[in-house]
């Protein structure tokens, strides 16, 4: 009996936005992420800070919080950050670890990097942002 193998990116595979992606091109996105983990209660990024790098759930939950209000739990393929490195803006919320938290980051240069790279991103990214902006319509 044959086996079939792959060589799939495994924490990429699972994300939706990369599962029609080839496996050459997951390795070269693979390239541009570095990985990082938080401990529960770490805050990832804060309200008012930096907007300088995306960062996509490998695993774990985080919540995003506005004005100290809680705004939306997070979870494994969701990413956060894009909006203020795509506005060149400070973060407009803070998003903080509910459990041990692990993603993969991206810097400013290499986000619009993976945009070049793997074209459709920038239909999946805009999706991403209009879902957004129409549950903040619907919770006005």
């Amino acid at each position: 009996m044959l086996l079939r193998t792959t060589n799939r990116v495994p924490e990429l595979v699972d994300i939706p936005a990369f599962m029609p992606v080839r496996d050459d091109t997951l390795r070269r996105i693979e390239r541009r992420f570095e990985r990082r983990s938080f401990d529960a209660n770490d805050v990832v990024i804060a309200e008012g800070g930096r907007g300088d790098e995306v960062f996509i759930i490998v695993s774990g939950r985080a919540v995003v919080e506005r004005c100290g209000g809680e705004i939306a739990t997070l979870g494994p393929g969701d990413w956060f950050g894009e909006l203020a490195v795509l506005l060149d803006m400070p973060r407009n919320a803070t998003v903080r670890a509910l459990t041990p938290l692990h993603v993969f980051a991206l810097s400013r240069a290499s986000f619009f990097a993976l945009l070049l790279d793997v074209p459709d991103l920038w239909r999946r990214v805009a999706a991403i942002l209009a879902r957004r902006l129409r549950q903040a319509d619907l919770a006005a």
